[in-house]
């Protein structure tokens, strides 16, 4: 992201991330952000969201799903749009 630009996300999809980031505890949740370019910045439409593979001993780590992070990048292919960023919590 360009310095000076901003990322907008919806309260809907921060409420959501809270409440993965909830149910997760104690160990960390994790998802992509899927969006597209705006004038002057990037907005967020949609939250993939994806299991933490990262070994279960582990709380203060994070793992996307590879399964899951190369299905949405064919999808985005496809279909257009972009991953825009990658969304964890830290309980």
């Amino acid at each position: 992201m360009t310095a000076g630009r901003a990322l907008r996300i919806a309260s809907h999809h921060l409420a959501r991330i809270g409440e993965e980031a909830r149910i997760a505890l104690p160990r960390e949740c994790c998802g992509l952000l899927l969006g597209r370019e705006t004038i002057d910045g990037w907005q967020v439409t949609e939250l993939v969201t994806s299991p933490n593979v990262a070994p279960a001993d582990r709380h203060d780590r994070f793992e996307i799903d590879p399964q899951i992070l190369i299905a949405v990048q064919k999808r985005l292919r496809r279909e257009g749009g972009a991953m825009i960023g990658i969304y964890h919590s830290h309980p």
